[in-house]
């Protein structure tokens, strides 16, 4: 094969090996031409989408109406085809979400008694307005994907189940601050 420039001919070998060399040289070429202009990329992207907003959205909104019905069969016909993976998956991401809670309010252990298991810990809400906040965000894995999307808000502490229904019970004192044994 014939060398121009270090580079290997363009006009020999198979077609095939010639629109292969050249595939494989445009690749190259596209992906040094994003590495090196990254930023000034990203920032054509937000102007084009700035600009296009709007158009973009309505004709996604266009498109799920239309849609609407047959993408939620297609939902159906899916989980009802995979529901071990589907639960699978929502029972993993809730306990992801659980762990990044925990950690964002001081780590995986309780405030009052110091249990480190993850599967007794819980959020508790220092002003006891647990139940107006369920009321509106959920519970479980609703309330922890709400958390992570306002960045972890003040007003909540990390707590065993035992301690937190011992501060329902006890009036808002946890039965080990009453008796004087916290650790």
């Amino acid at each position: 094969m014939m060398k121009i420039n270090g580079e290997s001919s363009w006009t020999e070998g198979t077609t095939k090996e010639r629109q292969e060399q050249c595939r494989k040289y445009a690749q190259e070429y596209a992906a040094a031409y994003r590495a090196k202009n990254r930023e000034q990329l990203k920032e054509n992207h937000r102007k084009y989408y700035r600009a296009t907003r709007d158009e973009l959205l309505a004709g996604k909104k266009e498109y799920y109406i239309a849609k609407c019905e047959e993408l939620k069969v297609k939902r159906q016909a899916y989980v009802a085809n995979n529901r071990e993976r589907v639960m699978y998956k929502a029972r993993m991401r809730a306990r992801r979400l659980k762990e990044q809670a925990l950690l964002a309010y001081g780590g995986p252990r309780c405030v009052c008694c110091g249990e480190t298991e993850a599967c007794f810990l819980s959020l508790d809400h220092i002003n006891n307005d647990g139940a107006t906040q369920r009321k509106i965000h959920g519970s479980g894995g609703r309330s922890y994907s709400w958390l992570k999307t306002h960045k972890y808000p003040p007003g909540l502490r990390v707590l065993c189940f035992n301690c937190n229904l011992g501060r329902h019970i006890n009036g808002g004192i946890c039965p080990h601050e009453k008796i004087g044994e916290v650790q």
